[in-house]
C-alpha cells in the first residue's frame, strides 16, 4: 500500500494462498487524484467453495473502473459515484485436492450509479466514527452475454452514536431489491453470504455484491428482496500508540466489539425462516507496518441463533488489511 508525496496517486497490491481451496487470491488497486474527480481502477481474483462438502469451487475474476467526486460543505458531504465493472465467474468440480472440469462459466458487465451522504465525525483518539451518519442510495444494472439482464437497488443507513469515553453504538439497516430473480447469474440477485472470511474479502465495501451474513458460515442465500438489521458496539481496551525501538511494526489501538443482527426476508424462502438472527463479538489490534501499511489482527466469535442453519458458535482469527477507504 502506498502513495506519492502529494497523495495524487494511491496504489495497493495484496495476495494470499488459501490452504482450503489450494489457490492463490490477489487484489490490485490504483487511484488517480490529479484532476477533480477521483479515478479508481480495481482488479482481483478470488476463489471460494459454494457448498459445505467442498465439491464446487468458484473462481471470480473482476475488474472495474469508477469515478467519484466529493461535494464538501461545512458539516456534511455528498459523494456521487459511477462505476463500470466486468466479472467472470467460473465453477469447477473439486475432488482429491484438485480442480476438475468446468461446470459453468458466466460473464457479467455491470453499471452502477450511487449517491452517498455523510456527516460523520471522529476525535483523534476515537476507534470509530462517534457522531453522524452515512446514507447510501444506488442502483446497479447487469448485462449477461451482451444482453440486458436485470437491475438491483440498494439502500443503507448507518448511525454513529457516542455513548461515553469513545464507546460508540452503530445501528444500521441495509435493504436490497432485484428487478427479477435469475439463475443465469447468481450475483445479480440479492445475495447473503456467510462464507469464510479472508484478508482480501475483509477489504470489500461493495454492498451491491453481497451482504455479509455473520454467524452462518458457508451458508449462501439468493433471493429477490431482503434486508439486514444490525447494531454494533465498539469500545477501546488499550491505547498503545507506540513501537519498540526501530521495530517496523507500530501498535495503535487495541479494541473490542459486540454485535447483534438479523437478516430479514419479506417472503419466506423454502425452509429458510423470515429472520436469521445472530450475535457475537471480538477483540482487534490495529497496527501499522513499514510506516504506512495498515494491518488488522482480530479474534472473533459469531453465533447464528437459527439452529437449523447455523453450525453453532464459531471462533476465527483474522490477520490482514482493513476495509480501506478506496
Amino acid at each position: 500500500f502506498g502513495f506519492d508525496a502529494t497523495d495524487r496517486h494511491r496504489y495497493l497490491f495484496g495476495a494470499l494462498y488459501d490452504t482450503h481451496t489450494k489457490h492463490a487470491d490477489w487484489l490490485a488497486y490504483y487511484s488517480n487524484r490529479s484532476f477533480g474527480p477521483n479515478l479508481n481502477l480495481i482488479t482481483s481474483g478470488t476463489h471460494q467453495f459454494l457448498d459445505a462438502a467442498s465439491t464446487r469451487l468458484e473462481q471470480e475474476l473482476k475488474a472495474s473502473v469508477s469515478m467519484d467526486y466529493a461535494f464538501r460543505f461545512t458539516e456534511w458531504s455528498l459523494l456521487p459515484d459511477v462505476r463500470l465493472g466486468f466479472d467472470r465467474l467460473t465453477d469447477f468440480s473439486f475432488a482429491g485436492g484438485e480442480t476438475r472440469g468446468t461446470t459453468r462459466r458466466d460473464q457479467l458487465v455491470d453499471l452502477t450509479f450511487q449517491l452517498a451522504y455523510t456527516d460523520r465525525e471522529a476525535s483523534r483518539l476515537a476507534i470509530e466514527f462517534e457522531e453522524g451518519r452515512l446514507i447510501t442510495l444506488g442502483t446497479r444494472g447487469y448485462f449477461y452475454g451482451g444482453e440486458w439482464l436485470s437491475w438491483k437497488a440498494v439502500a443503507s443507513w448507518t448511525e454513529h452514536l457516542r455513548l461515553f469515553d469513545h464507546w460508540t453504538l452503530k445501528p444500521s439497516i441495509k435493504f436490497a431489491h432485484s428487478s427479477r430473480f435469475t439463475t443465469r447469474a447468481g450475483k445479480a440477485n440479492v445475495v447473503f453470504d456467510g462464507g469464510e472470511r479472508d484478508p482480501l474479502s475483509s477489504m470489500s465495501t461493495d454492498i451491491y455484491e453481497e451482504f455479509r451474513l455473520r454467524g452462518y458460515s458457508r451458508k449462501r442465500i439468493y433471493t429477490r428482496t431482503a434486508g439486514l438489521l444490525s447494531a454494533d458496539l465498539d469500545f477501546p481496551l488499550f491505547r498503545i500508540f507506540r513501537g519498540w525501538g526501530t521495530n517496523p511494526i507500530f501498535l495503535e489501538q487495541f479494541k473490542g466489539y459486540a454485535f447483534v443482527e438479523s437478516a430479514f426476508f419479506p417472503k419466506r424462502l423454502g425452509d429458510t425462516k423470515r429472520f436469521l438472527p445472530a450475535v457475537g463479538g471480538g477483540v482487534q489490534a490495529d497496527l501499522t507496518l513499514l510506516l504506512n501499511l495498515p494491518i488488522e489482527a482480530s479474534v472473533n466469535y459469531e453465533r447464528g441463533l437459527d439452529p437449523d442453519l447455523s453450525r453453532g458458535g464459531e471462533w476465527y482469527f483474522l490477520l490482514g488489511l482493513p476495509a480501506l477507504p478506496i
